[in-house]
């Protein structure tokens, strides 16, 4: 019976888990190493952190007329062209690594990506549905992440391999090639049933912001997403971890060309720690007790971070925190469902991903320039202290009492 299930599942999603294999490889080539890049190109953190930070409001500003596309091509299409033009995107960066060139360049890779973003899911989805197979939508989220995690174990082997023998700047012309092949095969391959909308990009902005207001109300007014938006917008800061754990690992001793393996574990990990959920809820009894110790572990990581001399420091604190979010992550997202009412889902949950993308936009770019002025590592304990006031708000979210709607 299983067998029979898992054959069904796989002559549907096949190619759906194929390129997800692909791009958690390509994704995981870059990623121990385009920090270090951008710095061997002479770049400043402040210069880095103004990258990330335009690039998020571009990517932000950029979701609802890229999501037209979507609903007029399908979502194949919209997939397959995000990987084609993200991929030409990727190649161009080695070819220009200096400021302004790569502010344009970065910024156009996340814009490309939002063609993918919300129309990758609802692509799969909508196939099982036409096929009357919903019953396995549950089963394509949880191998979607496996297939991610396992090509992020191959690709952390895969920088290793391309940053020994080719250099830091072929990674990203390796992963452009990859992500273009990619697109070839989801054209090639991937099956869609679609049908056509009428799409009308300011009547979409117009609803939007209608849609927004209210969602915003409501928030505004519940005693548990109201703290958690104002505490989530601090901890969002712990985003920009992002841009100093490369230049840290290489100081205390970690080759560029080794980092990848650190990539791999934490491929590993995000297999294994999901698990460990159930766990690790039961551990602290409640979901608002379990999110909070997971955030506290996390900062914590951050601020004992900017102290490590060793890699067997560094890779422990890293791997630790990494653990904790996967272990939390699930938890988090169905204690904040609970109370969303089932209409306004999409719509406030597109308020606390705006939340955090806004909040991560100011840290990236204020942390760069704080780093250039008192160092990285004195930085990087300030970022997690500052964080921590999000933790006074997850203190004061009621869940007692609040209406569940699931």
């Amino acid at each position: 019976m299983f067998a029979n299930k898992l054959r069904e599942e796989f002559s549907i999603l096949w190619p759906f888990y194929i390129y997800l294999l692909l791009f958690g490889i390509a994704c995981a080539v870059s990623a121990p190493v385009y920090i270090l890049f951008y710095l061997n190109s002479g770049l400043s953190f402040a210069q880095i952190g103004i990258i990330f930070g335009v690039s998020l409001v571009i990517g932000f500003l950029a979701e609802i007329p890229t999501g037209a596309v979507a609903d007029v091509f399908g979502r194949k299409f919209s997939v397959a062209l995000s990987f084609l033009l993200w991929g030409i995107t990727l190649i161009l960066i080695p070819l220009f690594p200096s400021f302004y060139p790569l502010l344009i360049i970065v910024s156009l890779a996340e814009l490309f990506s939002t063609l993918r973003s919300g129309a990758d899911n609802a692509w799969a989805v909508d196939l099982l549905k036409h096929k009357k197979k919903s019953s396995l939508v549950q089963n394509f989220f949880i191998n979607k992440t496996v297939s991610m995690n396992l090509g992020m174990i191959l690709g952390g082997f895969v920088s290793v391999f391309v940053v020994t023998y080719f250099g830091i700047p072929s990674t990203w012309i390796f992963q452009g090639l990859l992500v273009i092949f990619i697109s070839g095969f989801i054209f090639l391959f991937g099956e869609e049933w679609f049908i056509k909308k009428k799409a009308d990009i300011f009547d979409s902005v117009n609803a939007t912001f209608v849609q927004a207001k209210t969602g915003l109300t409501y928030v505004r007014n519940h005693k548990v997403l109201f703290f958690y938006v104002v505490g989530t917008f601090f901890l969002a800061l712990l985003t920009v971890f992002n841009i100093v754990w490369q230049p840290i690992f290489v100081e205390i001793g970690i080759s560029p060309s080794t980092i990848g393996i650190v990539v791999s574990m934490l491929g590993v990990i995000g297999l294994v720690a999901p698990i460990l959920s159930k766990k690790f809820l039961s551990v602290f009894k409640t979901e608002k007790t379990s999110i909070i110790m997971a955030y506290t572990i996390t900062v914590a990581a951050m601020v004992l971070f900017s102290f490590v001399r060793s890699p067997f420091e560094g890779i422990l604190i890293f791997a630790i925190a990494s653990a904790v979010i996967d272990m939390s992550s699930p938890i988090e997202s169905k204690f904040v469902h609970t109370f969303i009412k089932s209409k306004q889902r999409a719509t406030i949950g597109s308020i606390l991903n705006m939340n955090w993308k806004f909040s991560a936009c100011i840290g990236f770019i204020v942390n760069g320039f704080v780093i250039d002025v008192i160092g990285i590592r004195s930085a990087t304990m300030l970022i997690g202290l500052v964080a921590s006031i999000g933790l006074l708000f997850l203190f004061m979210m009621k869940p007692e009492g609040q209406k569940k709607h699931f």
